[in-house]
Parts: C-alpha cells; structure tokens; sequence
C-alpha cells in the first residue's frame, strides 16, 4: 500500500473514532436545529391576568385570514382575544359559572370560530359551546359510551398540549385512567373517547395507556406525572407523547393501528420514576427535577414535528419556588426535531431560566416560545412575550 493511501486510510480511522466519540458524548452534527432569532412579539396584559397559561392559541379567521392570539386567563372566567397585527387586546369573553349560560370551571377551549368556542367542563363530562359574548349555543353530553362505560371529563388544554381534535361530525377527547376498572386502571383503560355529535353515540377507541406502572404500582409508587401525555394531529394520524415513555406511539383515525416510534433523547438517558413524595412540595420538587419528555406539537408548515424535553436538574429545596418554577415549564430543556417520518433529524438545548415553555404557537414563520419566565433577566408580569424560533438545516 503507498504512503499516499495509507495517510487517507488513516484520516478515515480517525473521522470515524471522532464521530463515533461525539455520539457517546451526546454530541451529534444535526441535519436540523432551532435557533432563536431575537424577534420578539410582545402583548400587554392587565394586572389581574396570571402569566400561567393553560390554554392559549393562535386562531387565524378562515374569511381574513387575519390573526388572532387568544387565551385562557385562569384568575378569571374569560377569555382574551389580541390582534395579532396590533398586538393589542380587542376582546375579552366572560364566561358565566351558574345559571342557564353557565360553564362551571372550565379547563381549556377549541374555537372553530368567534361565534363557536368548546369549553372542556372540569367537574363532568360536557362540552359548552359558546358565542363570543358568553351566551351559550348548546352543550354536548358524554357521560358514557354505547356500551355502558364511564366516561371521564376530558381535558382541552395546551399546558399539555391535548386540545380536542374535530372531525366532521366526530369530537375526538382524551381521557385519563378510569378508576372505574379497579384493580385493572392501568392495564384496561383507554386514552381516547369520540362523541358523534350526529348520532349522539360516544365510544372508546381500542389504544390503551402503556402499562408504565401496574395499577398497585401506581398507587403507592408515582409522583402523578406517569400516566400524562400530549397528543397532536397531522391531518391523517394522531401522535402520542408519553411523559415516561421514550417512543411515541402513532395511531390511524380509528386506533386500531399503532406504530411503536423511538424518538428519543440524546440529553437525558431515559424518564426516572422515584416513587411517592411525602408533601405537596417533595412533589413539586420531583416534577422539577425528574428526566421526562413533555408536549409534542405538529409544525404543519415545515412538516416537522417537535418534541419537549425536560433534562434532569437538582435543586436545593431551600432557594426555589417549585410551584412557580413548575408553572412556568421548568428550566432545563431541549427539543427533539423529527421530520415527516419520525426520523430524528436534530435536537436543539435552550438556555435555561429565558422560555416558559407551557406558552407556545407555530405560525408560517416559525415557533413562537414565550420568553416570559420569572427568572428570565427581561421578565415582567404586565408583558407576555413570545420569540419567534427559527428551523435550520
């Protein structure tokens, strides 16, 4: 062999052993990554809006397509409505708790448009829709299936992000674990429900939750957070995002089909279950602390999908506020990049204590993080304030 071919025999030895070392470093040359660009988009707020958001999203009128950031300001009944534009707040819906246009409490909305807005009641199994001044149109019953089963009242936040996904005439929600199984909660219940607002006939779809913890496990093991998970549509498939569950799980319309995809970490080597906490504030610190994924959103714009990460941290109990810190999205994160396969494609680390990453959106120009974390340099809790992040290759 000449000297010429040895010296490239050499250099490709050691190409390989460098790539080969980055991956055991958790380092890796992404095809993909989001990078924040300094542009801002901020709304002033009133005194009595909290900053911890449950459910907000972008609505873009079909007619105008002019856009609107709204948002559910949990100290209060309501609704806000900005003008994306402007920036400026141009409408507040009150909603009533009692009497004949009553909610109750309310745990996230859908607005298909000003004149139909679906509230997730809390305390039962009902779905409000309501107009934008706060009267209601009807409300949508699901207390059980065809067959009898018990239906819980489903969530519709995008804290975790599991807005209700509808579907010509079908209303597709979540359900959490069905104490009604017993000894079986886990291992029989079911993530998902549709109500035909047709026929009036709800059912369960036949996913299951993945058997994380048995059920005896559960209630004497766990920490509450095991068992959560988002969900997001991509106009033929739902994606499943568990919080301790390294793959997510791929389902067709009827969930009777589901791929198994890894879609994995390189910054946390997988989620930590420790067990039950003895106060509400060990609890709290657990949930700041603990390894585990978060939401996973579609980016139906660049056809990507992004998965929240929440790295493992250490706190002394003495010099942090968990319930705040935990309602602001922790402080250590990443977020995995898959593209339309759910090939991993890249996964980028953010600073810590800038983004509360409960408050996000996608617009044709990118994600949008809110940048309003109290521990953020630039805080201030008259100003929610997102900043647009942009996808590179």
């Amino acid at each position: 062999m000449s000297i010429k071919h040895l010296s490239l025999l050499f250099v490709l030895i050691n190409l390989i052993a460098c790539s080969q070392n980055k991956k055991q470093n958790g380092d890796s040359s992404d095809e993909y990554s989001l990078v924040p660009t300094k542009e801002y988009a901020s709304f002033e707020v009133p005194s009595d809006v909290k900053l911890y958001m449950k459910t907000l999203h972008l609505y873009t009128d079909p007619a105008t397509k002019k856009e609107y950031l709204t948002f559910q300001n949990v100290a209060e009944h309501e609704i806000l409505v900005y003008d994306w534009d402007t920036k400026k707040k141009i409408n507040k819906i009150l909603f009533e708790k009692e009497g004949p246009n009553g909610v109750g409490r309310f745990h996230g909305y859908i607005m298909k448009s000003f004149d139909e807005i679906y509230l997730a009641e809390v305390m039962r199994p009902v779905i409000s829709v309501m107009d934008s001044t706060g009267k209601l149109i009807k409300r949508i019953h699901y207390p059980k299936t065809t067959d009898g089963t018990r239906l819980n009242p489903s969530d519709c936040s995008t804290l975790r992000y599991i807005p209700f996904e509808i579907i010509g005439d079908n209303i597709y929600i979540t359900q959490g674990l069905n104490r009604g199984y017993g000894k079986n909660t886990v291992e029989k219940s079911k993530v998902i429900a549709v109500i035909d607002t047709l026929t009036k006939k709800n059912k369960l779809l036949p996913m299951k939750y993945p058997v994380i913890l048995s059920t005896e496990e559960m209630r004497t093991q766990t920490v509450g957070s095991e068992f959560k998970y988002s969900r997001d549509f991509n106009g033929e498939k739902f994606i499943y995002s568990f919080s301790y569950e390294e793959k997510i799980h791929v389902a067709n319309l009827a969930h009777d089909s589901i791929q198994l995809i890894s879609a994995k970490s390189r910054f946390i080597k997988s989620p930590e279950i420790l067990g039950n906490a003895p106060g509400i504030i060990d609890l709290t610190q657990k949930l700041c602390e603990l390894p585990m994924y978060g939401n996973l959103i579609y980016d139906k714009f660049r056809k990507v999908y992004y998965r929240f990460v929440f790295h493992k941290e250490i706190y002394n109990s003495k010099d942090e506020d968990f319930m705040e810190l935990w309602s602001m999205g922790r402080n250590k994160f990443s977020i995995i990049i898959l593209d339309e396969d759910f090939k991993c494609v890249g996964e980028t680390e953010f600073p810590t204590g800038i983004y509360s990453i409960w408050a996000f959106f996608i617009r044709e120009d990118g994600l949008y993080l809110s940048t309003s974390h109290y521990k953020n340099p630039t805080f201030s809790d008259d100003v929610l304030q997102f900043e647009r992040i942009e996808l590179k290759n």
